[in-house]
């Protein structure tokens, strides 16, 4: 989508130019600008939420770690997170995922991180990643729930209730989650 629109923008950005008067020499400048700016602001118009709505049962994941109850589990806060090993910026989120998992296991919080990666890919780095991933790790290599979760980029986090509602989505790493956990768990 993001590629589209760039191209579109290029397309159509010199046209408008040429409309408003801006020089030719000049007009690649506001073609930049367009190609920066456009894109994040229509993602914004186009994102998919669904705080508010009962979130999906994760299905035909293979668990790397952790156990494999039915996630989200009925009853439990959970974070479903989704990620890759090659994304510098999920690798970040990681260790902070892990100190809330840590946080607040023993309040009923539940996190597990699902990545589309195959098992030979993701076993290896898990391990390496050792006490700063603890939480439960599963494969989704079909990304079988894609449909349920609509991650149009990565990191990206679901809080699901204790009653199955997604409560809260964003960036791992935001400050707001934390704050969704505590609201979850003092509801449950």
């Amino acid at each position: 989508t993001g590629l589209v629109v760039a191209a579109l923008t290029i397309f159509y950005g010199q046209k408008v130019a040429e409309f408003i008067g801006i020089p030719s020499w000049a007009s690649i400048y506001f073609q930049i600008a367009l190609v920066v700016l456009l894109p994040p602001l229509l993602s914004k118009f186009f994102e998919k939420k669904v705080v508010g709505k009962k979130a999906g049962t994760l299905a035909g994941l293979t668990y790397i770690q952790g156990e494999r109850p039915e996630r989200p589990q009925p009853g439990a806060v959970t974070i479903v997170e989704f990620w890759a090993t090659w994304c510098p910026p999920c690798v970040k989120s990681i260790p902070h995922l892990n100190d809330i998992y840590n946080k607040y296991k023993g309040q009923g919080l539940d996190v597990v991180g699902v990545t589309n990666e195959t098992v030979d890919k993701v076993k290896p780095f898990v391990d390496k990643m050792g006490a700063d991933f603890t939480y439960a790790v599963a494969c989704d290599p079909s990304s079988a729930n894609g449909s349920s979760y609509p991650v149009q980029g990565i990191p990206a986090a679901f809080l699901v209730g204790h009653d199955g509602t997604v409560v809260w989505q964003g960036h791992p790493n935001s400050p707001a989650l934390e704050e969704a956990i505590e609201d979850a768990l003092r509801a449950a």
